[in-house]
């Protein structure tokens, strides 16, 4: 077996090293969360960081586990020997005065990472057991882990981590090599690697011991209290318990400096663990108004201006107009819609399930991980929870009279109850008409759509787009949660010919309601990028057909959300006509904002 790796050894993560470091010198720092993707080094630098501190400090929780595992259950020995209902307890209580290392947390039942985020908090666990209700005192820090590419905590459970920090690749040939060399090193007990770095991990020990001598003497002084509040300040975070993190990071880095007192530099140092993970979600809304351009787009050429003395006469310019909505030509990405993924998320990742909303759905049927039991009924068939049903049966025993160890009758019987996370399918219907591109909307359209692609990636929904133009639809990415192909698939997007529009919406419900026979539990949200005036019929009038296919959507279980691309400054409300019929989130793509977010979501969730 090799030795273990030294923490001293691991190849550039020396921020993560020392954030681990903070956790260890100040226990009211609480928690940390490494993110990082397949590869950067989150394994090995919690395993490593273990071993330097005594693996006896540390309790290491599963993805994946029960329950009755975690947070405790009834004691079977004791209640089969003397019948006294006692609590067996779970890891988490025996991480009092511990380190928890969480691996993959993104992937761990919400409701048990908030329990165990509220613990810490309170610095306590209630468990109820039947009618018996046990409180234990609990005292402990968190180490968890995350892979984005996996999935996103919520923003309640990412603003509980006290600090944060990513992990990167390698960057270049010569970090990989020596991250390559280290490795192999170790795996071959390379005695004068493992001595000089087992030297530097004992000195590295020894000033994380002294600095948690030193802590209780280190001093904030009201200066650099005011300078942390207005650190907090210009980057838009008014929580006063965010100040406080911010301080006991930054003592705990005084004393790993031998300071008395907290410095600037001390404050600085800490907000690049502290703030990260909290800036996004606490800025100031945006108030609606004008919008200044980017220096991008004000370097940008404009169009050319229609009838400014080109020589040509106004028929012959209007004949002109309609030949360009008939070419095909692909309008580049815009830049203003960049920032909408993590708001775009809740609007239509997050909030829409079959029953209402989407997340992990509880039940006695089928896989997933087991959380909880209920009482056996005979439709649950043999899903049974034997735990649960010894358990109930131990409590019975006394009574029952049996040659056998123990006796289980069917009252005694408990199923499983599993979560599983409920399945989405975002479909994108995008008008690819002529006038798309002769009104310059379609680069808007493309980033609304990569936006919204790129958080449902995340999220592991699958996620597809349709378009419609000129004589039909056509399925150009199907619904899939490979993050790959989707922009070069938008890059290259035409726009031309006519607007198809009931042919689109007929397509998009025609796949969704195919996927739907395949699985009954599906969330399907249908999101329409459209002006809503179509032109090309399936029977008689274009517009009678779009209109009878919204009622058709709206009758079935599909969510929709219409996005209106009309610019012109004669509005006709054609796609808000279709929202209404269909029951729709409804946005204008010029208008788009936080705050107009902020209404759909209501309206949605």
């Amino acid at each position: 077996m090799n030795p273990a790796y030294p923490v001293s050894a691991v190849v550039n993560q020396e921020d993560g090293i020392l954030a681990l470091t903070i956790l260890q010198i100040n226990p009211a720092c609480k928690s940390l969360l490494l993110i990082g993707g397949t590869g950067s080094g989150k394994s090995r630098l919690m395993e490593s960081w273990r071993d330097l501190i005594g693996s006896s400090g540390f309790v290491s929780l599963p993805k994946g586990m029960s329950r009755e595992d975690l947070f405790g259950s009834m004691d079977i020995e004791t209640l089969l020997a003397t019948g006294e209902q006692r609590l067996s307890p779970g890891l988490l209580l025996r991480g009092d005065q511990k380190t928890l290392l969480l691996e993959d947390v993104n992937l761990w039942s919400r409701d048990q990472l908030s329990i165990l985020q509220r613990a810490q908090e309170i610095g306590e666990h209630t468990a109820q057991l039947r009618e018996n209700r046990a409180i234990a005192p609990l005292n402990y820090r968190l180490i968890a882990s995350m892979n984005p590419s996996d999935g996103l905590l919520s923003y309640s459970q990412l603003s509980d981590f006290t600090m944060s920090y990513v992990l990167e690749t390698a960057k270049n040939w010569e970090e990989r090599t020596a991250v390559i060399k280290s490795n192999l090193r170790h795996e071959e007990g390379d005695e004068l690697f493992l001595q000089e770095y087992y030297d530097a991990d004992a000195h590295y020990l020894a000033k994380i011991r002294d600095a948690k001598m030193r802590l209780p003497k280190i001093v904030v002084s009201r200066e650099n209290a005011y300078a942390a509040h207005a650190l907090l300040e210009a980057v838009g975070i008014r929580r006063n318990d965010i100040g406080v993190r911010l301080l006991q990071v930054a003592r705990a880095l005084a004393a790993l400096r031998a300071s008395p007192t907290v410095d600037l530099i001390d404050l600085e140092q800490a907000g690049r663990f502290v703030l990260p993970h909290l800036i996004r979600m606490d800025a100031p809304v945006e108030v609606e108004g004008p919008r200044t351009p980017t220096p991008r787009e004000s370097n940008r050429e404009e169009p050319p201006k229609a009838f400014e003395g080109d020589g040509e006469s106004k028929d012959e310019s209007e004949s002109s107009s309609y030949r360009r909505e008939d070419e095909d030509r692909v309008e580049a990405i815009a830049e203003q819609f960049a920032d909408l993924s993590l708001q775009m998320q809740q609007v239509f990742l997050e909030g829409i399930a079959p029953q209402g909303k989407r997340g992990e759905a509880k039940s006695p049927f089928g896989n997933g991980k087991m959380v909880e039991s209920v009482r056996w009924q005979s439709e649950y068939g043999s899903n049974i929870a034997f735990g649960a049903t010894l358990r109930e049966a131990a409590l019975h025993q006394k009574y029952r009279k049996s040659a056998m160890a123990i006796t289980i009758f069917i009252e005694d019987l408990h199923s499983k109850v599993r979560n599983q996370k409920a399945a989405s399918t975002v479909l994108f219907v995008v008008d690819a008409s002529g006038s798309m591109g002769a009104q310059r909307r379609m680069g808007s359209v493309k980033a609304v759509v990569l936006s919204l692609l790129e958080d449902g990636y995340r999220n592991r929904d699958e996620v597809g787009i349709l378009i419609f133009r000129k004589r039909g639809a056509q399925l150009l990415l199907p619904p899939t949660r490979s993050p790959y192909l989707a922009r070069k698939l938008l890059e290259s997007l035409p726009t031309g010919g006519k607007t198809p529009l009931a042919a689109g919406l007929s397509s998009a419900y025609q796949l969704l309601q195919a996927r739907r026979v395949k699985n009954q539990q599906e969330a399907q949200i249908l999101v329409l990028l459209s002006d809503g005036k179509g032109n090309v019929p399936i029977r008689l009038d274009p517009m009678e057909d779009a209109r009878q296919m919204a009622y058709q959507i709206a009758k079935s279980p599909i969510q929709t959300v219409v996005f209106d691309t009309e610019t012109s400054f004669i509005q006709y409300g054609y796609a808000k006509e279709l929202a209404e019929i269909m029951n729709s989130g409804y946005m204008k793509l010029e208008s788009i904002t936080q705050s107009e977010i902020s209404k759909v979501i209501k309206t949605r969730m």
